[in-house]
């Protein structure tokens, strides 16, 4: 006789657990949607900032003005290697400090 009650009870039981678990769902899909407004709107300012006017030289045409001499001292040096070398480890600096939040 009692078996009926147990179910009832059980169906009431799961119907309020779930009820709350949509609730839970519900306000962290609110936080989301906040959140992503916010980033939305950051982005949207940063998309007004005016890209600064450079000269239009580039490193290549600062250094076909070297001496004969100095080019062939870089080429020797494998100076582009070095900045290639010394920019992966700028990236990496940078990536940490991202990844990390700046903890490491």
């Amino acid at each position: 006789m009692g078996e009926w009650l147990t179910k009832i009870s059980n169906f009431f039981k799961n119907l309020a657990i779930d009820f709350l678990q949509g609730l839970v769902d519900l306000f962290r899909d609110i936080a989301l949607w906040i959140f992503d407004g916010v980033l939305s709107a950051i982005s949207s300012l940063l998309t007004l900032i005016p890209a600064p006017d450079f000269d239009d030289s580039t490193l290549q045409s600062l250094i076909n003005g070297f001496p004969p001499f100095a080019s062939y001292v870089m080429g020797r040096l494998d100076i582009s290697g070095a900045f290639a070398i010394i920019s992966a480890g700028v990236v990496f600096f940078l990536l940490r400090k991202i990844f990390t939040l700046g903890q490491w």
